[in-house]
């Protein structure tokens, strides 16, 4: 029998990771994680999962980017 993925709400997945819900969906625009159905985006727990140890291996790092002139 095949395991059927979970799905988490939006404003679920921006509460676990601190941020809004419009970064959110910034991050799946971004193609991060989630996929769009509709005009929605749907994410799956192992997405969310596997994007917080991407973050835990590689957080982000405060302040501006570096120009790149």
């Amino acid at each position: 029998m095949a395991k059927t993925a979970e799905f988490v709400p939006l404003v679920d997945v921006a509460k676990e990771l601190g941020y809004g819900v419009r970064h959110v969906r910034l991050l799946c625009e971004q193609g991060k994680f989630g996929t769009k159905m509709g005009k929605h985006w749907v994410v799956t727990r192992k997405e969310v999962d596997d994007y917080k140890k991407h973050l835990a291996k590689d957080p982000p790092r405060p302040g501006r980017p570096p120009n790149p002139k």
